[in-house]
């Protein structure tokens, strides 16, 4: 199941786009320079650009490289932490067939537990598969240094943690401080290990500004003008919600977590009683495991049903679907003490360097939720990997300590865990709907940038007559395209052409006018006279406003009406034009002359 749920992936990674924050990402990334007059709050789009330039600027291509990069990640983090719990390592010739194997299973349950990370419709490498990217190098790092021995560990936590700034700012520095807090406390911390994590930092730091072009000054300039348009964009209200501690949903709570915690529940007690006799049949236990993951698989499939039957979206269903892993990570949390216990209260003892681990690993899904917009319980089981990494290094310490005999088997939970985590997933990439990934029947191919992707078909009627239209147009790269609809880039994606101000002027929060018009304030005057504008006259919360910097600006009578097309989104019909500005909008402006 754990090798399907990648599987899963890897084959959708040619159909569906989400038209919000998938196609702003998509934008950033092809363009990072754009941004560079108003700034972002996040580096990354400057790393994934040489890769997008690599893949073709194909976005199918893109998502595969992704999804690699974090299932090889995850399972490489999963095997440093087998190590550490003192599973010999995959290329020893003296591993047992059985460790072999179960090394084996436990970094596929990694791997797919890390694919979490795409459900919210991003699938491409955006800020947040940057950000867990990054710290799943710090725990595999962190693993590395605590084994003793070997090398390499704080070099590899020192570029974790700067790969997470990349991704995610606010989460390097809730890391920074987990670690620094947990090694003083164990008293781990060298001054040695302190100046390797530092200078593993520091290289990493000088290959991002190389690549994106921006001296350390530059790069300031542009995280603090980032910080100034989410201020004035006002999509993070407080601090509690920008330290992660946000809202929960309830009615996903009740339809996941109460099932799933049963299924844990349930399978302890079960395991405990039939585990004090001796001369338990082995083949019991193999049945019971096996009924175990079925069901938990079976709860998966209803609390996906239940919710799809009260009209919960695609989207909205991702963010409650992995509760239940939250919910079981929480009890599991109080087994990482060391309370796996064997046949006749036999306990396995976990050392303090290894207990330090599993803490930091517990720590880290909150760590990756700073900084979010969403809830708490979304944004901490995006991560939930490090949770089943927990659990399957307390089931190898617990073998190891009881002489290779481990009454209780967490890996079997890890196992049922990501069975209700494959069913997940895969219903939200394989659920026939809308904005459904894979679409349904009917779709068809779209062009995007230097690719394709399958797109539903009234998506594709419109991507197409988009993709016309910039033909006729004589459209480039080179061309400014403003999307004021406020509802999502994925048109101004299609139509190709680059961004100005900001890869998306969002139309969701109170601040929208205020944070766009000074995104546009801040770009020439000669490009804000020629862009084209995608408008949504129809929507309420547009941010046509924006436009009018050191001039009014009116949409009806200083541009021509390129395209009309009507667009299905958040189940309403919106009207939609294509916009080209008229000549004498230039000389409004006060930039007279300009010209494509």
């Amino acid at each position: 199941m754990s090798i399907a749920t990648v599987v899963v992936e890897l084959g959708a990674a040619g159909r569906g786009l989400d038209l919000m924050d998938e196609s702003y990402q998509l934008r950033l990334i092809e363009n990072p320079g754009a941004s560079r007059p108003v700034g972002e709050v996040y580096l990354f789009s400057f790393l994934v650009h040489p890769v997008f330039v690599a893949v073709g600027h194909d976005i199918a291509w893109l998502r595969v490289t992704g999804i690699v990069a974090l299932a090889a990640t995850a399972a490489w983090t999963c095997s440093e932490a087998m190590h550490l719990c003192g599973v010999s390592d995959m290329s020893s010739s003296g591993l047992r067939r059985s460790e072999r194997a179960r090394t084996v299973t436990a970094m596929a349950c990694a791997s797919a537990a890390s694919m979490l990370v795409f459900t919210l419709g991003v699938r491409v490498p955006g800020y947040r598969a940057v950000a867990l990217l990054g710290l799943l190098l710090v725990a595999g790092g962190l693993a590395r240094y605590l084994t003793r021995s070997r090398r390499g560990g704080p070099l590899l936590v020192g570029i974790g943690v700067w790969l997470t700034f990349v991704g995610k700012p606010p989460s390097a520095v809730a890391v920074a401080v987990v670690l620094l807090v947990m090694l003083s406390a164990r008293r781990a911390l060298s001054v040695r290990a302190l100046g390797q994590g530092l200078a593993g930092a520091a290289v990493a730091a000088v290959v991002t500004l190389l690549v994106a072009r921006l001296s350390p000054a530059d790069a300031l300039r542009y995280l603090k003008g980032g910080a100034r348009l989410v201020s004035l964009l006002g999509d993070h209200s407080s601090l509690p919600q920008m330290l992660g501690w946000s809202r929960m949903e309830v009615r996903g709570l009740l339809v996941f977590g109460l099932p799933f915690l049963l299924v844990f529940a349930g399978y302890l007690v079960f395991s405990r009683d039939t585990m004090r006799d001796p001369a338990r049949d082995p083949r019991v236990v193999g049945a019971l495991n096996a009924v175990l993951v079925l069901l938990g698989l079976g709860t998966g499939v209803l609390g996906v049903r239940a919710l799809g039957a009260v009209g919960q979206g695609a989207q909205a269903l991702s963010v409650t679907l992995v509760l239940g892993l939250f919910a079981i990570a929480g009890a599991a949390g109080v087994l990482v003490v060391g309370t796996s216990e064997g046949g006749f209260g036999q306990r396995a003892r976990h050392p303090a360097d290894l207990r330090a681990f599993l803490v930091v690993l517990c720590v880290l899904p909150w760590a990756y939720a700073v900084g979010s917009n969403v809830s708490l319980t979304f944004s901490m089981a995006q991560a939930a990997v490090f949770w089943v990494i927990v659990l399957v290094a307390v089931e190898a310490r617990s073998r190891q300590a009881i002489g290779g005999r481990s009454h209780w088997s967490a890996l079997s939970v890890t196992g049922c865990m990501c069975a209700c985590l494959a069913a997940s997933v895969t219903w939200v990439s394989l659920h026939d709907g809308r904005s459904a990934i894979p679409p349904p029947r009917g779709a068809e191919a779209v062009q995007v940038l230097g690719g394709s992707v399958v797109l539903d078909h009234d998506t594709a009627v419109i991507g197409h007559a988009l993709r016309a239209a910039a033909k006729s147009e004589r459209m480039d790269d080179r061309t400014p395209v403003v999307d004021v609809t406020g509802m999502g880039a994925g048109y101004a994606l299609i139509l190709g052409g680059r961004p100005l101000g900001r890869a998306h002027l969002y139309g969701t929060w109170s601040g929208r006018v205020p944070s766009a018009r000074f995104a546009l304030s801040q770009v020439p005057c000669p490009d804000r006279a020629t862009a084209y504008v995608i408008h949504a006259p129809s929507n309420p919360s547009d941010v046509s406003p924006a436009l009018s910097v050191g001039a009014t600006v009116d949409v009806l009578e200083d541009y021509d009406t390129v395209l009309e097309f009507t667009s299905h989104q958040y189940d309403k019909d919106w009207r939609m034009a294509l916009l080209r500005p008229r000549p004498t909008l230039a000389a409004k402006l006060g930039c007279p002359g300009a010209v494509r």
